[in-house]
């Protein structure tokens, strides 16, 4: 049960297919991963990124094409909107595994501004995510700050736990920001800078 628990983890943040270290620093993105006593492993990053908040907002809540965000891409079963809030079930094909994992996940919305995931089901004791949005200086560069809570349903060392979320969610953020310029692009941008300026 518990590999089982760990490659979920890992598929439904990103994959298993680079070194990582509980701090990572690049020139546009810096995140930090701390595990607790109770075992809830809390991610914060803040992520700059070359488009207007409304871009990285509506790359986020595009929930049919959520797998385009991961390494190991899910397929989505359903999306149930109600108001503000957005059902998203998943399942997550693992090649040795006889069945999929499935996740099921409420995620309330704030336009431009919040997008907070939390577990309906799952192997998870806690799943939630929390994007808060702001633009620069710049209006069409953004400021997208995320925390992260996961505790899985058993126990899963903590060495074992961090690499995992910090490497996955390296990915994601790659991934992440390759949809957000293609996204600018297509609402008709005409420059895509790789680096925007640093926060004031």
């Amino acid at each position: 049960m518990a590999i089982r628990l760990i490659f979920l983890l890992a598929i439904s943040l990103g994959s298993l297919n680079q070194t990582a270290w509980s701090q990572t620093e690049e020139a546009w993105f810096s995140s930090f991963v701390t595990i607790s006593d109770n075992d809830v492993a809390t991610l914060t990053a803040d992520v700059m990124l070359a488009a207007p908040p409304e871009t990285v907002y509506a790359v986020l809540s595009d929930y049919p094409n959520w797998p385009d965000l991961f390494a190991q891409p899910p397929t989505i079963n359903t999306i149930q909107r109600n108001n503000n809030h957005v059902r998203v079930s998943m399942t997550f094909k693992v090649s040795f595994l006889p069945i999929g994992l499935r996740l099921a996940t409420d995620t309330e919305e704030i336009p431009t501004t919040l997008l907070k995931t939390t577990l309906i089901e799952g192997d998870f004791e806690q799943y939630e995510w929390i994007w808060t949005f702001r633009p620069l200086q710049d209006p069409q560069h953004t400021k997208a700050s995320v925390v992260v809570h996961v505790q899985p349903s058993v126990w899963i060392p903590h060495w074992l736990l961090e690499w995992v979320l910090t490497s996955s969610f390296t990915e994601h953020l790659h991934k992440l920001r390759e949809a957000v310029q293609v996204r600018y692009r297509e609402q008709g941008a005409t420059t895509i800078t790789s680096a925007p300026p640093n926060t004031p």
